[in-house]
């Protein structure tokens, strides 16, 4: 568990706000992708959702629930999973719909897997990278299996991921400078990110967050935290996908281009999100 901005939900949510632009996109590579269920699994189509395919939906990383909330504003039932207990409280008072559960996303408690189990879900996101906090590529092909188990054939994870071939080293680079915002539990808070850069021939990656507070409660004046994140070769992420599922890559899109256009899957591609049918 961490003692940095993730054991803090009110701190996370002021800097992690949901773009109107990646929810749109995102609502309409589900729309897309997801197929039919099969006779045996037809359920109603949520009142107002669009999405006539999706009824319960999977976010495993949940954090505060702002996802969570996208799909139970739409009438969908919702699921979450965070590895920082206090995220999952958060989401659980947030989204009084959804069913929270704090845990491991590579191993997820078992009333989880037995609520997939008595009916799979239909759409599983994790659009952020959440996978790369997990301590290694065993870790994160668990992951990859569990969401496969608990979706519906025809089912779709939209999954977030770094792909880089780790072959050369990165830059140190700054990923945002954020003023003083306003915390919803009160005080203010800014926050600078930092990537320090990925070694030659190691897959991870180096983050730190500076942030400074302000009459937030629980929270010092500064936190400072510094974290390795996994990426991925691209060579890992075909076989995990061939021995996890087998999975059906229906298309890769770039999160660090504007509109998240569609690209072809490369050693270098970066920050990027796959659409993954079952």
């Amino acid at each position: 568990m961490s003692s940095g901005i993730y054991a803090h939900p009110d701190l996370y949510a002021a800097f992690h706000q949901l773009e109107p632009e990646l929810v749109d996109a995102a609502l309409d590579w589900a729309r897309r992708a997801v197929r039919p269920a099969k006779a045996g699994l037809r359920r109603r189509r949520p009142p107002g959702t669009g999405l006539k395919h999706v009824h319960r939906v999977y976010e495993p990383g949940c954090g505060p629930g702002q996802w969570l909330a996208v799909f139970a504003r739409m009438g969908c039932q919702v699921f979450g999973l965070d590895m920082e207990p206090a995220m999952a409280r958060s989401a659980q008072l947030a989204v009084q719909r959804a069913t929270v559960y704090a845990g491991d996303m590579s191993a997820p408690p078992s009333e989880l897997l037995e609520e997939a189990t008595a009916e799979p879900f239909d759409l599983a996101l994790n659009l952020h990278g959440t996978a790369g906090h997990l301590p290694s590529l065993e870790a994160v092909e668990r992951h990859l299996r569990s969401v496969w188990l608990m979706l519906r054939p025809g089912g779709v994870y939209l999954w977030g991921l770094t792909v880089r071939s780790g072959r050369k080293s990165s830059e140190p680079m700054v990923l945002g400078e954020y003023g003083p915002r306003p915390v919803a539990g009160g005080g203010m808070a800014s926050l600078r990110s930092l990537s320090l850069g990925a070694a030659a021939g190691s897959p991870y990656e180096r983050i730190q967050h500076l942030m400074m507070t302000f009459g937030v409660k629980d929270a010092g004046p500064l936190i400072a935290e510094t974290y390795d994140l996994v990426t991925f070769p691209l060579p890992w992420v075909k076989r995990a996908l061939r021995h996890t599922g087998p999975w059906q890559l229906v298309e890769a899109r770039s999160m660090l281009a504007d509109g998240f256009p569609r690209i072809r899957l490369g050693p270098e591609s970066s920050d990027v999100t796959l659409v993954l049918r079952k």
